[in-house]
């Protein structure tokens, strides 16, 4: 456990497969998700450029609110 992380805890992770590269495939937490309850495949998802503490910019993917 990185302590770091902390605040982020809990968090559901996901395989996202961008529309625009159906053959790639992207591990990343996904923002926004239910934490009591799973993340069915095929939900749709936004990507977020979030820059962490030490400045490095990171796509993050948010559960699109039906």
């Amino acid at each position: 456990f990185d302590a770091a992380f902390r605040e982020a805890v809990p968090y559901h992770l996901g395989l996202v497969a961008p529309d625009d590269a159906p053959e790639v495939r992207i591990l990343t937490n996904l923002l926004g998700a239910p934490t009591t309850a799973p993340v069915p495949v095929g939900t749709p998802v936004t990507v977020e450029f979030v820059r962490d503490a030490d400045g490095v910019v990171l796509p993050q993917f948010r559960v699109v609110e039906a």
